[in-house]
């Protein structure tokens, strides 16, 4: 059977130590306030590493077309958004998706299947980073099924 590893035991930088040395204030300070100090960490056995002092926060949140047009009551294909930088915690969109529709959390895609038709309306859309986040507009219009 596999051994785990125990919990790494962080260390301020610049330089690593074994164990927590210093003052835990002032640590939770400098993460909350942003700074970014750099985490080492050591288990035992002489694994050794560190965390980045910082992530770029992600850039160019887009999703083509810039006007998504769906049907009532029809099962939309999901629109992905493209989105450069740093990594994506998670997406939010202000105001709310028209009935039936919604975004993924993880991916960014809208997807769904819209209840009633709505006018065209504009939605914020932010990926949000670790340390930062990226905001685009995108246009939801949804029509009336075809009908002959």
């Amino acid at each position: 059977m596999k051994e785990c590893l125990p919990p790494f035991t962080p260390s301020p930088s610049p330089r690593p130590r074994r164990g927590w040395a210093g003052d835990s204030r002032a640590w939770v300070a400098a993460l909350v306030a942003g700074v970014a100090l750099g985490v080492h960490y050591s288990y035992p056995g002489g694994i050794r590493g560190a965390l980045p002092r910082s992530v770029p926060p992600p850039t160019g949140l887009g999703y083509f077309p810039a006007e998504l047009v769906y049907t009532a009551g029809v099962q939309g294909l999901p629109t992905f958004p493209t989105v450069a930088g740093g990594p994506v915690e998670r997406f939010v969109v202000r105001p709310e998706l028209p009935e039936g529709l919604h975004l993924d959390l993880f991916t960014g895609a809208i997807s769904g299947r819209p209840l009633r038709p709505a006018p065209p309306a504009a939605y914020q859309v932010t990926a949000l980073g670790f340390d930062g986040s990226s905001t685009c507009q995108v246009s939801i219009r949804v029509v009336e099924p075809f009908t002959r």
